[in-house]
């Protein structure tokens, strides 16, 4: 009897005109799959779909005629394909960031010695957003090749999500670059103020733009220019 199981076949090992397919296993190989599906038109059978996690890269793909989440699941246990090693990495820091929640949670001092309640709330945003990217970053690599709706709704959680964590570091920043030495911009409106209210804007700014894909690459730019004028204005006025 077959096992259930599936079996991943590496292209370099066989022959690519003597390559079959067969419903225990799935396709990783772009030029393996590109055979496949000519042999399935020319029996009248409908193509395997390729789902690439980045279209303009001709790597990650898990291709198979039902591609299931049991199938995604199971690909994680499997060595020989393209995400193995990204799943893994993505899949232990996200357990290490949650520990270190928790630790947060507990407001363990032997780990973080802080003397405040502040600090720890401010900390566990950081954390916390950052154990969510990497989360929301794991199940895109293990879920996006079941179909292409899950994959563009995967990849649209993912940007969500990175910027959430990046503007939650910037807050995380902001306060503990600026608050020990407050520069005053009015009497009662500090440097501090000024970034917090300006980052929580861009930040607004960016998850309204990122929902569209033909503006994706604006928000990057944005990104890039909002961080370089805020260290640059915490390397001239912030610093002691």
């Amino acid at each position: 009897e077959r096992s259930a199981e599936m079996i991943a076949v590496d292209l370099d090992q066989i022959d690519n005109q003597s390559v079959q397919w067969d419903e225990d296993r799935f396709v990783w190989d772009l030029s393996e799959l590109d055979s496949l599906n000519k042999r399935r038109s020319k029996e009248g059978l409908p193509k395997i779909e390729i789902i690439k996690k980045h279209d303009e890269v001709n790597l990650g793909i898990r291709a198979h005629t039902d591609m299931t989440a049991g199938k995604c699941l199971k690909s994680i246990f499997m060595p020989h394909q393209n995400e193995f090693i990204f799943i893994w990495v993505y899949l232990i820091f996200a357990i290490v960031l949650y520990v270190y929640l928790a630790l947060l949670v507990v407001e363990d001092e032997n780990v973080y010695g802080f003397k405040n309640e502040e600090n720890y709330r401010w900390m566990m945003l950081a954390t916390g957003a950052a154990a969510l990217s990497v989360t929301v970053s794991l199940l895109q690599l293990i879920f996006y090749s079941v179909g292409r709706r899950t994959q563009k709704a995967l990849d649209d959680l993912d940007w969500n999500f990175k910027l959430f964590a990046i503007y939650s570091l910037v807050l995380v920043f902001v306060v503990a670059e600026m608050s020990l030495y407050p520069v005053k911009i009015a009497p009662q409106f500090t440097l501090m103020m000024f970034f917090l209210i300006l980052t929580a804007s861009v930040f607004l700014l960016v998850i309204i733009l990122v929902q569209f894909d033909s503006l994706r690459t604006a928000v990057w730019w944005i990104t890039f220019f909002f961080l370089l004028t805020l260290f640059t204005v915490d390397f001239l006025y912030a610093s002691p």
